[in-house]
Order: structure tokens, then C-alpha cells, then sequence
């Protein structure tokens, strides 16, 4: 099945690449940012698989997100992209992107990719996580959740209805025994890692990265939870990002 790819914005300006994460789907996530992000870049943004609402699909593995993103890049914007922003699962997609070095990546934004492998029980805490986000869209107590990522309960109104159990479970596994690729040290992107204050598991992600991105700048929101800075303060993760990229400009 061919991904689709939504592209917004004027070709005359710098060309975004947004790839949203796990749960969520492309029109939700980026509901609040999209308008002003489309009149200041050119946007490429994947309709991850298993997260289309428009088309039904599963989504199988990391490897294969980025490869259907990199043939995209490859044949539609000369193998390419000024920037890049990655959101949770979706910054785990950029890592192999950056990795395999089959596009080119200016600057590079990962906001909490999840670089702590689970090992033997990855199986097991995907379904735990899994059932979890299922207890948040009906309105559920999430403990657990709110424990592993500090998230609050804003976080349900981007969480998308169409996915399927399997798919869901799927991509959960695919972060939980996700293994940074030894590839990622030849990268020659500008690469700066963001997360919230609340999430533990960022701050062990962020140190892992670093082994491979020793360059790499890191970021922490105060008073945020797991890819919660868009959702609760869109105008504030706009400024931030508008930032970084005017930093790289001027360099």
C-alpha cells in the first residue's frame, strides 16, 4: 500500500518534514500548529500507516515508515529537506532516517523518541502501555501512563479513534525494543533533542542519543509531559521551533 503524503505551503520556502508519533494521526496532532506552520514552510507531513483516517492500513515496523518517507523525499524533493521535526514515535522514524543517510537532513528536531530498549519484556510493557492509551480514549484512569510520561489528561484529544488494537500495539513495540543504529554517528545533521520536564524516560533517551550525537543540544520544558508542549501550548512550540531553524539559517 503507497503512503500518502499531505504537503501544504509555498515551494519558495524552507521545507519542513513532519512525522507525528504513535496514537495520533496527522489532522489531529498538528491541528493547532499546521496554519501558521504552513505560511512560514513548505510542509511534508507522512500519513503514517496504521494512522491514516482516511485509508485503512497497518502499520508494521519503523524501517518501513522511513523508507516509504525517504522514496518520497527522494523522488519528489531531490533526496532533500532543510528540516525536520520528529514527535515521539515519529522521532524514533527520523533516527533511522538520519541514520541511513539516503536523504539529506539540514536540522534535525527529535522531541522524545523513545532510545531505552525494553529488552525481554518489551512484549510486555507495549500491551500494558497499549491497553492504557485504550483506558484514555473512553475517559479511563491511566496511572500508569501518567507515570512512564507525565502526560495529562489534554493528551486525549489527539489520540486517534481509527487505529487499530494491533497497530497500536505494534508501534509501542516497535519504540520499546528500539535500538539507536550505530549508523546514526555518521549523520551530518544538526541534530538538538526536546522533551518535558515530567517524563523520565526522556532523560535516559536523551543520553543514550548522545553516545551517537555528542554535538547534540538538549532542551527541557518545565511543567511538560510526553509531546505535550504542541497540545497545551501550540504558540509556545512554534516560537521554540521557528527558533532553532532561524539558527541554522543565520549560521
Amino acid at each position: 500500500m503507497t503512503m500518502r503524503f499531505i504537503e501544504l505551503g509555498d515551494l519558495r520556502n524552507p521545507v519542513l518534514l513532519l512525522i507525528h508519533g504513535a496514537g495520533t494521526s496527522w489532522n489531529l496532532k498538528y491541528a493547532t500548529v499546521i496554519e501558521s506552520l504552513s505560511e512560514r514552510y513548505y510542509l511534508i507531513i507522512p500519513v503514517l500507516d496504521g494512522h491514516d483516517p482516511e485509508v485503512r492500513s497497518d502499520f508494521n515496523s519503523l524501517e518501513e515508515e522511513a523508507e516509504r518517507i525517504e522514496d518520497h523525499i527522494i523522488h519528489n524533493h531531490e533526496g532533500r529537506v532543510q528540516f525536520a521535526h520528529g514527535g515521539s514515535m515519529g522521532g524514533n522514524i527520523l533516527i533511522v532516517i538520519l541514520a541511513r543517510g539516503r536523504i539529506r537532513v539540514g536540522k534535525a528536531v527529535l522531541e522524545a523518541p523513545y532510545c531505552v530498549p525494553m529488552g525481554m519484556f518489551a512484549h510486555v510493557t507495549s500491551r500494558m502501555l497499549a491497553a492504557q492509551i485504550t483506558a484514555m480514549k473512553k475517559g479511563g484512569n491511566i496511572p500508569l501512563m501518567k507515570r512512564i510520561t507525565g502526560i495529562r489528561d489534554t493528551t486525549s484529544k489527539v489520540l486517534f479513534d481509527g487505529i487499530t488494537g494491533k497497530s497500536m500495539r505494534r508501534s509501542i513495540l516497535e519504540c520499546h525494543r528500539f535500538r539507536i543504529p550505530p549508523r546514526l554517528l555518521m549523520t551530518d545533521a544538526e541534530v538538538i533533542f526536546w522533551q518535558g520536564s515530567e517524563e523520565p524516560f526522556a532523560y535516559r533517551s536523551a543520553r543514550n542519543l548522545r553516545r551517537y550525537l555528542p554535538d547534540m543540544k538538549i532542551k527541557v520544558f518545565k511543567s511538560s509531559g510526553h509531546g505535550q508542549l504542541m497540545d497545551v501550548q501550540p504558540e509556545k512550540w512554534l516560537s521554540e521551533l521557528s527558533m532553532e531553524f532561524q539558527q541554522l539559517q543565520h549560521e
